[in-house]
């Protein structure tokens, strides 16, 4: 099993991993349906580390995904 890398070097600054998924759900709940370079650049990150991010967190039941879009899980 690959380790989760607990610091990212992510666009100007430094963010830890669960930091940063904490802002990506809360951008996503202000915003349904965002599109991960527009996340990547309102909360400037990586839009790859945004990536990884977005797949954490699909896997975990705690966004959905849809055509290029993420979106919180129906409740």
């Amino acid at each position: 099993m690959e380790a989760q890398p607990t610091r990212e070097a992510v666009g100007l600054r430094e963010a830890e991993l669960e930091q940063a998924a904490q802002e990506v759900l809360g951008y996503v709940a202000e915003h349904p349906g965002s599109d991960p370079f527009d996340i990547a650049v309102a909360l400037d990150l990586d839009m790859d580390f945004v990536e990884d991010i977005a797949e954490r967190l699909v896997g975990e039941g705690r966004l959905t995904r849809g055509d290029h879009t993420l979106s919180e899980p129906d409740t």
